[in-house]
């Protein structure tokens, strides 16, 4: 028997700067446990829980009755199963938090300089425009509700990249002065529609630099 992982991967806890590094197939192997329920549940109801701030990473919510989209975004991951199983990919994924100390942080209203120059892209979807670094400020709680109803940029962005799914497993919710990034997550699937529209399209073959 082959092990890929001989210890829980580290968390990253607010007001920390760290990051962890994993090969896609331990990505994988925590993904599948995931599928299955097994990590322990992550109960908020008692006032010191120690995960109490982090989102659930357990699939059960995204198999329970609800809308259409749930089902397609489960047609997204399944795909990505089937991708793995037949080649498993070799890469590496690192998953980064950063903090800003208080003492850091602009004063805004009194500042002087310049703003940098913007170029604004449109007719393309964020994950479709090369090169850049793409920014989503939607949620406090990495992933929003991609396990649930949840159906817009962020969630969709995770359901074609399940290997950001794990970020669910190790991400602590972000504070105002936080953001974390996920660095060589692949995308599988192709997809159409948006929110109530969204569906599954086949599959997407990602060829991004690694």
């Amino acid at each position: 028997m082959k092990y890929t992982m001989f210890q829980p991967p580290p968390l990253l806890r607010i007001g920390t700067n760290r990051s962890v590094t994993m090969s896609q197939r331990q990505a994988a192997s925590l993904l599948a446990c995931a599928f299955f329920c097994l990590f322990p549940c992550r109960s908020n109801d008692e006032q010191n829980d120690d995960y109490a701030n982090f989102q659930n990473p357990n699939f059960n919510s995204l198999y329970e009755n609800g809308p259409p989209q749930k089902i397609e975004k489960l047609k997204c991951i399944l795909h990505y199963f089937r991708r793995i199983t037949d080649e498993m990919p070799n890469g590496l994924i690192s998953f980064g938090r950063f903090s800003l100390p208080d003492n850091f942080i602009p004063n805004w209203s009194t500042s002087m300089k310049g703003l940098c120059d913007i170029h604004l892209t449109t007719g393309k979807k964020i994950e479709d425009v090369e090169c850049a670094l793409q920014v989503d400020f939607a949620n406090k709680y990495i992933g929003g509700g991609v396990l649930g109803a949840g159906c817009v940029q962020e969630e969709i962005r995770f359901t074609i990249c399940p290997e950001m799914l794990v970020s669910l497993l190790i991400c602590e919710k972000m504070e105002s002065n936080e953001c974390i990034f996920l660095i060589g997550c692949e995308r599988y699937s192709s997809y159409k529609g948006y929110a109530n529209s969204f569906q599954f399209d086949g599959n997407y073959q990602d060829k991004t630099p690694k």
